[in-house]
């Protein structure tokens, strides 16, 4: 009977032994799947962050630019301004001239 008990016990032990090893097999399998199917997901994540960074950064670049732009405009809009100060100048100091020579003043 303890023999019989014994070689009941070892086949139990074989069996859960195969089995545990079988089951430990297949969830190693799954576990590196689920690992494999995470770092796509991961590189995935990551290609799309990378993707909207790099819009990101066009959007900004774009908006840098359309702000040089305008400030180009509206310094070519204060330049013209300027010359256009300057030549009314230019001949109002003409005419004063002409006004001052007339009066009989002189320049030195």
């Amino acid at each position: 009977a303890i023999a019989g008990a014994l070689v009941v016990a070892a086949s139990y032990s074989y069996q859960f032994g195969r089995l545990g090893g079988l089951t430990r097999a297949l969830f190693a399998e799954k576990l590196e799947n689920v690992n494999k199917q995470l770092q796509l997901r991961r590189d995935f994540a990551d290609k799309q962050l990378q993707e909207e960074i790099k819009m990101n950064q066009l959007i900004e670049a774009h908006k840098v630019a359309t702000e040089i732009e305008q400030k180009k405009a509206e310094t070519r809009r204060l330049l013209q301004d300027l010359e256009s100060k300057q030549e009314e100048t230019t001949a109002r100091l003409d005419e004063l001239v002409v006004e001052v020579k007339e009066h009989g003043l002189a320049f030195d």
